[in-house]
């Protein structure tokens, strides 16, 4: 179960949301896939690629949260034709830190103060956008 979505487009096609690199969507969703069929060969490295995937999260959650939920401001576009919006980076980055904590490798990582950062951080990223709230 993924959290991916469809770009938000306006009714012209034009996509909407803050962009950022289709590399860092792949490089998500690579090491997602890899974590899937390589576990073990992959297992010593869970604590660093846990690390920094929440790293990642942390640092561009000032960025979502300004531009998708506090702002009136509409999110920079790209100049690239196949960008995507930032939440877009957050969904597979979310979906390998599920998938590796799930296993029994990670328990080193889950230390208190990690699994207490996770959750704040993660309940920044799960809160509705303008847009959630107006497809309901």
């Amino acid at each position: 179960m993924g959290c991916i979505s469809n770009q938000n487009r306006d009714i012209q096609g034009k996509s909407t949301g803050l962009h950022v690199s289709p590399l860092l969507n792949t490089i998500n969703q690579t090491f997602d896939t890899l974590q899937m069929g390589f576990s073990k060969s992959l297992a010593p490295y869970y604590s660093d690629v846990l690390s920094l995937a929440l790293s990642h999260l942390q640092s561009l959650l000032p960025t979502f949260t300004h531009y998708y939920l506090t702002s009136e401001n509409e999110p920079p576009t790209a100049a690239e034709e196949d960008a995507i919006d930032l939440s877009m980076i957050g969904c597979p980055t979310i979906d390998l830190i599920a998938a590796i904590t799930r296993s029994s490798k990670a328990k080193s990582w889950l230390q208190p103060s990690t699994v207490e950062t996770l959750v704040l951080t993660l309940c920044g990223w799960i809160q509705m956008t303008e847009d959630d709230v107006k497809s309901i």
